[in-house]
């Protein structure tokens, strides 16, 4: 997917445990070109993340310096740089103020986003990696207040607050939670 008329200013990665998404976004976040890859950190043969992100990121990395931004489980401990969780409630300015700066091989920058935890209703501590930075950019378009739901294998209601993220809750469906389970189960590592 290309889009015209803007000039590209910040690739934005989104890798999970299940898939890579790279997107060229341009200065009013708009998507200038899109790659997506069914290799997420479990599927990075030998866990070596700099060699898959070099061969299927190279051609973008040398067409423009661009700032590269990366979230999503890849900053977990299964993944290629772990960051620290921010405390909730926290804002933008908490999140950026957690970037991890890491150097590629051939001198390129990359800044791994950090997740955000909160405790349950039960007292337990609840995470989400790259949930997060998709919901920093809805209160960068000015959304302060409300609901967030957002569906997934996890779904997590996450409410806004005066434009900072308040702690949430995270609902697991246990059946696809355990079938899920059941197909790493192989893998030798937890996901987390």
């Amino acid at each position: 997917m290309s889009s015209v008329g803007s000039d590209p200013a910040l690739i934005g990665i989104d890798w999970g445990t299940t898939s890579f998404r790279a997107y060229r976004l341009g200065a009013g976040g708009e998507i200038l070109r899109r790659l997506e890859e069914p290799r997420g950190i479990l599927h990075v043969e030998g866990d070596d993340f700099e060699g898959f992100f070099l061969k299927i990121m190279g051609p973008w990395l040398e067409e423009a310096d661009l700032p590269v931004i990366v979230s999503g489980m890849i900053t977990s401990r299964n993944g290629w740089i772990e960051t620290p969780y921010v405390d909730l409630p926290a804002g933008p300015a908490e999140l950026a103020a957690k970037l991890t700066q890491h150097t590629l091989s051939g001198g390129s920058d990359l800044h791994f986003i950090t997740g955000a935890t909160a405790l349950d209703a039960t007292g337990a501590p609840d995470v989400m990696r790259g949930e997060d930075t998709e919901i920093a950019g809805l209160l960068g378009q000015g959304f302060d207040d409300g609901l967030i739901i957002m569906p997934g294998t996890h779904a997590t209601g996450v409410r806004i607050e005066a434009g900072r993220l308040a702690p949430f809750e995270t609902a697991r469906d246990d059946n696809q939670q355990r079938d899920r389970d059941q197909r790493h189960a192989g893998q030798g590592r937890p996901v987390g």
